[in-house]
């Protein structure tokens, strides 16, 4: 089968020789239509393959939809084959404490996404698989792009919970790409008076303002007067950094209330500093979050399948390049114009 691989860093292509997954006790193969290009697949392109894989390629892509063509399974599940599910993608031990706990997305072994999967493989390919316990069946009636956003919703679902955001809350989101965006769609989504949402790109600001938001260029001279304009001259309950970038460090702080709360959600692997005695003088809640956690996933699963945010989550996938075109919805995903949102690999190969 076909798919698409990490061979190094800015080395990845297509493999034609790929082997189908063996499925062991308890697992289901996927036939992949749909596989989200996501801003940690890209930042790999940058980095190099990773050291869990063992210095091998390894085909990328975690956020899926598709067709349950096989199943290896010895109890009852609500799926059965020919049915599409969504899955949740990434694997953590099951036996620490954390985990114990339900706190997978800290398992004390370190969790990793079904790219690393022993004999297995990402979802830019063909076929996948994941453990039948996972997979969430999905209706005949949802639109199948949207239901490839269940993953990145998830992950708002969890970066929200975790910041205690509550019905009347005000909330400004610092980094309008795709998770910025599906969060301030969430915190609308539950009730929140009013969110903001900065981004620097003109494209991207004009695409965040067709969802109803009001946005600011962080790079204004008078940004931090404009959010409070925005916020009827107050600072907000609950701010949001998404883009992991030093000058967004500073203005979330800047702009959390007293008694508020910080979140970090960018990923960025450089250093940056914070400003402490503000947190302390302000009592700030500062939290940094990581991927999710099952029910989180399963919340962003019943949100698509029962159209609770259609409409909103609809405008996200701005493009759609087949498997055999990875490498330019590769870069695609990848460019700095922002006239792209979510880009999406579509995996059904007519041979």
């Amino acid at each position: 089968m076909i798919g698409f691989e990490i061979r190094g860093k800015e080395n990845v292509g297509l493999r034609y020789d790929l082997p189908m997954p063996k499925l062991h006790m308890n697992e289901v193969l996927i036939k992949i239509k749909y596989c989200g290009i996501c801003g940690s697949d890209t930042h790999q392109y940058h980095t190099g393959i990773q050291l869990q894989s063992g210095g091998k390629p390894y085909v990328l892509g975690h956020e899926i939809v598709g067709e349950v063509v096989e199943i290896n399974c010895d109890s009852k599940l609500p799926y059965k084959v020919g049915d599409w599910v969504v899955g949740r993608p990434f694997f953590n031990c099951g036996v620490c404490d954390n985990c114990r706990n339900g706190r997978e997305s800290i398992c004390e072994g370190g969790i990793k996404l079904m790219t690393l999967a022993d004999e297995g493989n990402g979802g830019y390919a063909e076929y996948a698989k994941l453990p039948a316990k996972v997979c969430f069946p999905i209706n005949d009636d949802v639109d199948r792009t949207i239901a490839a956003l269940t993953e990145p919703l998830a992950v708002a679902v969890y970066d929200v919970r975790e910041s205690g955001m509550q019905p009347g809350d005000t909330v400004l989101c610092s980094g309008g790409g795709v998770i910025g965006g599906i969060i301030a769609c969430y915190c609308r989504y539950l009730g929140a008076k009013n969110v903001v949402v900065t981004a620097t790109n003109a494209n991207r600001r004009k695409w965040l303002e067709s969802l109803g938001f009001k946005t600011v260029n962080p790079r204004d001279p008078d940004c931090e007067d404009q959010l409070k304009a925005l916020n009827g001259g107050k600072l907000y309950d609950v701010t949001f950094e998404c883009c992991g970038a030093q000058d967004s460090y500073k203005l979330c702080t800047n702009m959390t209330r007293r008694g508020g709360t910080f979140m970090f959600v960018g990923v960025t692997t450089e250093m940056r500093e914070i400003y402490v005695r503000h947190i302390l003088v302000y009592q700030m809640t500062v939290k940094g979050v990581n991927m999710y956690e099952t029910k989180d996933f399963y919340k962003a699963y019943q949100i698509v399948n029962n159209h609770e945010m259609d409409e909103d989550l609809s405008k996200f996938v701005t493009d759609i390049f087949p498997l055999e075109q990875a490498y330019d919805g590769y870069m695609k995903a990848m460019s700095k114009d922002g006239s792209q949102v979510k880009v999406l690999l579509d995996c059904e190969v007519k041979h």
